[in-house]
């Protein structure tokens, strides 16, 4: 992505500088990720993930390296204090299940087999 198109993505969604990261995915069940939402007393978005990296309600631009397509993201959950340093070690985020055939192409592949790039 080129200087003039992050800024502008910077602009648009109110965000500092951008800062990306390349990661893999897996994915929630069906619905949990809107049971965490509810739960959270968040309201069900169209893109929800769960990131070690980044706090819950912040945005996130995520691109599907398998499929090319960039969903704007609202963090939604967490990793669990025992997982977290895992889950940085492996680059590990979480997608809800409804974008997972979006970003991924498959809702069957391996984490390591759906390569997605997480943007702030």
């Amino acid at each position: 992505m080129g200087l003039i198109a992050q800024v502008a993505l910077a602009l648009t969604l109110g965000a500092g500088p951008l800062h990306g990261y390349d990661g893999i995915a897996a994915h929630y069940a069906p619905g949990l990720m809107e049971q965490v939402s509810l739960n959270r007393g968040m309201p069900i978005v169209g893109c929800m993930i769960a990131s070690p990296r980044h706090d819950i309600g912040q945005w996130v631009v995520v691109e599907g390296r398998n499929t090319g397509r960039r969903l704007r993201c609202r963090v939604t959950d967490t990793s669990h204090p025992w997982d977290k340093a895992r889950h940085l070690r492996t680059r590990l985020f979480e997608l809800g299940y409804a974008n997972t055939m979006d970003l991924c192409g498959s809702a069957r592949l391996r984490n390591d087999e759906c390569r997605v790039k997480v943007t702030r």
